[in-house]
């Protein structure tokens, strides 16, 4: 006797309940709304290939070792003499007191397989052992398998011998969690469309409720979402496995997934239980780092909100819109809107309306600076930035649609709450030497530019691509201080991207978008080989080689701004001569060749200042009497002042310095405002006596009072 053992899957049992086989193979009655019954999936032994020399000539299987009232037994083999020659001599299904059941002869298809299906239950079913006997000749092959028993209270309501299902699909467990992959896997029994693919798909059915519509399994009734879909050939023993992984945005629920697979037009169904783990569709980023604390979002006056959202990640799926609405104790405050076509109709908004390229801003109770802003990775939506205004506290909700229309995020079920948190310490004056910037050669090429270089902002955070550091400068000085560019009226702000690991760095486009407190617009674009299509711009729009301006609000001196190349012929800065005073926000986004975008996320904001210098009163001590003169600075010639060395005498022990002369002469004399001032250079000064000034204002608004070196200081300040 030849058992049927681990070569044997040749003929296969597969068992599932009668009632839900025999309604999903069905034929359609046409009703798009019928309802289709998911049996739990089950696993699928993977048969042995049919051309395994090791396979035996006659093996017999069931697909299971144990089955229950109402199970359907599926029983198939295989025999490698019976190539068209007839039926088998008897198929037997013995119980176990020795009664043969089931008396068959199996006619066997052409490459020699046979299969049927037997009702377990009924008269003459009992509990215990049963066996599976096939004779072919003189070849004879078994398997057993155990029954539980009849429900005595009941009659079976079926034939004895089942219908074969024409194709079967299964999962390798009932259930999962986030991040696992799923086996969907089944067995095609009739081959006659063969070679053909199989159709795997997989719908979220998290609601309960949602069906399939039987005319056409293909259409999508409400709720009922496809999330993944795959197409994968038999084998030549009809067995079919295709890999789900469980790691996108539509994975985010838990609740029931339901596997439809189809063949030709035969089509079989089954359904999981899905367990979501922690799941965060978004990422909130500000001051370079996770502003997120459970569904608490930490914020200190001023920050820029950066929110990517994660449902976008893993399946490239394009956002459609994208809407925030910030509400505090009194009702909504502020909410914006992106749409990656610019559709705006029908927006109503009750205070001051921004818009920018594809993002709307409302700013009802004044909580934006600026207007917000937005970065993509190629054609799809990164991130969105909100430049708060001061401090803010209340909620945050978010809803978002991907490009389908399908909603991946709604108002009710995204709420944040957002928290103030207290600003950190003052800064307080340097007490290192600080490098100074680094002014790169001039290049040419396109509109022409000045170089770029200068400080940088370092990267924050994992970018897509290569990390990069930005530099702003203005006159050969680094105008960069934390997030927050100062620049005098008028000034040429020069930006440069540079690599932060040495690697050379290719730049294929670039986006600079300037937002001013009144709505004022700016939009420079730069592209490696001057492609602009698709650009819109109302007025103020000018080209030159490779760059491209959009000045709305003529915020650029001659509306235009300029770039340099570098000598291998990539972009090395971009040149942004502002026509007078400017306050708002700038972002920035480049790209390399790959279409990864290379700004940090949490860096690609900042706050832009340029405006005059107000005049700053003389710190005069509170004890100091009323007739006391303030002395005035005086320039001295350092060549006409400087003695003639007494190379006769030994120079004196120099005095010891106060503590905060030493701190003083501890910085390079760039950076000590009053050297700085008795260079004489004007652009020196103003930077020096910015620095002072923010100190000073800092000392005043604490009820601290300044040291001395620092009075004198404010007090050239204030004659400058």
């Amino acid at each position: 006797m030849i058992r049927a053992g681990a070569g044997m899957g040749h003929l296969m049992l597969l068992v599932a309940a009668s009632f839900a086989i025999s309604a999903l193979l069905a034929p359609a009655n046409g009703e798009a709304g019928a309802q289709m019954p998911y049996p739990q999936c089950q696993a699928v032994q993977k048969p042995a290939l049919l051309g395994d020399v090791s396979a035996p000539p006659l093996s017999v299987a069931a697909d299971k070792s144990a089955y229950s009232y109402g199970d359907i037994v599926y029983i198939s083999g295989r025999t490698s003499s019976l190539f068209g020659s007839g039926p088998a001599d008897t198929l037997l299904l013995i119980n176990p007191l020795g009664n043969a059941i089931v008396v068959a002869k199996p006619e066997p298809r052409p490459d020699g397989m046979l299969a049927m299906a037997v009702a377990a239950g009924g008269p003459m079913w009992a509990g215990g052992t049963y066996e599976i006997r096939v004779r072919d000749g003189t070849l004879e092959a078994s398997d057993t398998f155990e029954y539980s028993g009849n429900i005595t209270d009941r009659r079976p309501d079926f034939d004895p011998i089942a219908s074969m299902p024409a194709l079967s699909v299964g999962t390798d467990r009932p259930g999962y969690f986030r991040g696992d992959a799923v086996t969907v896997a089944g067995r095609i029994w009739d081959l006659s469309d063969y070679p053909q693919d199989v159709t795997i798909t997989v719908f979220d059915n998290s609601s309960g409720d949602a069906v399939l519509p039987a005319q056409n399994p293909g259409l999508l009734s409400r709720g009922f979402a496809l999330i993944a879909a795959a197409q994968v050939s038999p084998t030549a023993g009809g067995y079919y496995e295709s890999p789900v992984q469980t790691d996108g945005p539509q994975w985010r629920w838990a609740g029931e997934r339901v596997v439809l697979a189809q063949y030709g037009g035969r089509q079989s169904a089954c359904m999981f239980d899905y367990s979501a783990t922690d799941w965060t569709p978004f990422e909130f980023a500000a001051g370079g780092g996770d502003a997120l604390d459970g569904s608490t979002i930490g914020l200190t006056p001023g920050d820029t909100l950066v929110i990517t959202p994660n449902e976008l990640t893993g399946n490239s799926q394009a956002a459609f819109d994208m809407e925030v609405i910030l509400s505090d104790a009194g009702g909504s405050a502020a909410s914006v809107y992106y749409n990656s076509v610019g559709a705006f109709l029908g927006k109503t908004c009750g205070g001051e309306v921004i818009t920018s390229g594809l993002i709307y801003t409302c700013d009802e109770k004044s909580v934006i600076l600026g207007g917000a802003t937005y970065s993509t990775r190629g054609t799809y939506l990164d991130s969105i930035g909100i430049p708060f205004q001061d401090g803010f506290e209340g909620t945050l909700s978010i809803f978002l649609r991907d490009s389908r229309g399908v909603p991946l995020a709604t108002h009710d079920t995204d709420r944040y709450t957002i928290s103030a948190v207290p600003a950190g310490p003052s800064p307080e004056l340097p007490t290192e030497p600080r490098p100074s910037p680094v002014v790169r050669s001039r290049g040419g090429g396109g509109g022409g530019g000045g170089g770029g270089g200068g400080g940088g902002a370092p990267a924050m955070g994992a970018g897509l691509g290569q990390a990069v550091s930005l530099g702003f400068t203005a006159h050969g000085d680094d105008v960069l201080d934390g997030s927050e560019i100062s620049l005098d009226p008028g000034d040429p702000l020069i930006i440069s991207v540079s690599s932060m690991d040495g690697d050379p760095i290719s730049i294929y486009d670039l986006e600079i978008t300037m937002t001013g407190k009144e709505g004022q617009q700016a939009d420079v674009y730069y592209n490696r080989i001057g492609a602009f299509y698709g650009r819109e711009c109302g007025i103020n729009a000018t080209t030159s080689g490779n760059m491209y301006t959009c000045d709305v609000s003529s915020l650029i001196s001659q509306g235009s701004a300029r770039y340099s190349h570098s000598a291998n012929g990539s972009l090395e800065s971009i040149t942004i001569p502002l026509e007078g005073e400017f306050s708002g926000t700038l972002s920035i986004a480049p790209r390399d060749n790959q279409g990864l975008l290379l700004a940090p996320r949490e860096g690609s904001v900042y706050r832009v200042s340029a405006a005059e210098l107000p005049p700053v009163e003389p710190d005069v001590p509170a004890d100091s009497p009323p007739d006391q003169q303030i002395p005035t600075a005086h320039v001295v010639d350092a060549q006409q002042a400087r003695p003639e060395p007494d190379m006769d005498l030994e120079p004196e022990e120099p005095a010891p310095e106060p503590p905060h002369a030493a701190g003083s002469r501890a910085r390079s004399t760039a950076d000590s405002p009053g050297a700085c001032h008795s260079t004489g250079t004007a652009r020196c000064r103003v930077h020096a006596c910015r620095t002072i000034q923010r100190i000073a204002g800092t000392c005043r608004a604490s009820g601290r009072g300044l040291s001395g070196d620092a009075r004198g200081v404010s007090k050239i300040c204030a004659g400058a």
